[in-house]
């Protein structure tokens, strides 16, 4: 779904707002697509975002990024557009 709305985001060159829901939940979706897993429950508040998910072997993990980790997240893969890193 990422990829194919992409091309309707505008301007691909620039880094999207960290800050707006949507780029939050794509750079999440991006660490839980990487261990082929499905989303449990996403929580925000003004200084991170907790989440917890179901890994492909059905391994529940919950992972906490405060706003630097995941902008840094994000930052990783702006440069590698598409590559996985997670900070667990």
């Amino acid at each position: 779904m990422d990829e194919s709305a992409t091309g309707r985001r505008g301007n691909r060159d620039d880094i999207p707002d960290i800050y707006t829901l949507g780029e939050r939940l794509r750079t999440i979706g991006k660490v839980i697509d990487g261990h082929n897993g499905r989303v449990i429950r996403v929580f925000k508040d003004l200084h991170q975002i907790v989440f917890e998910y179901q890994d492909g072997n059905g391994q529940s993990h919950k992972e906490e990024l405060n706003n630097t980790e995941l902008y840094q997240l994000q930052q990783r893969y702006a440069a590698g557009r598409g590559s996985v890193a997670s900070g667990s």
